[in-house]
């Protein structure tokens, strides 16, 4: 499953909230098993952000997926996002930063999985 976290300095309609929610949903399946179908996606209220001591149209993302140690499709999934931003909030793309993390244990509907004993 990827967990995707959004916070952003852009005011957003609820309009672009959904464009982007698809958008991402999109670029989630760059990334080998996975979907927007699997995907769990917060966006959390405006927030200021400043970057390179100035307030700044910026946004920093945290994606973290479950059995993706490879991080194969992390790039793609990178550029589609930081493209989304830019087209829907005009948030330049070298104003997008992802952190990428790796979900090694995960819990959903009362089950653990453990990557590790998956393999």
């Amino acid at each position: 499953m990827p967990f995707v976290t959004v916070r952003t300095s852009a005011a957003m309609s609820r309009e672009q909230e959904l464009d982007l929610k698809s958008r991402i949903g999109q670029a989630v399946s760059f990334v080998p098993g996975k979907s927007e179908a699997s995907l769990l996606l917060c966006f959390e209220p405006p927030c200021r952000l400043y970057l390179r001591g100035a307030e700044a149209p910026a946004a920093l993302i945290s994606a973290d997926f479950f059995g993706s140690e490879d991080h194969v499709g992390f790039d793609r999934f990178a550029a589609a996002v930081s493209r989304a931003f830019d087209d829907v909030l005009g948030v330049p793309p070298e104003n997008v930063f992802i952190r990428f993390g790796d979900i090694g244990v995960w819990s959903a509907g009362c089950a653990a999985f453990d990557i590790a004993r998956l393999r």
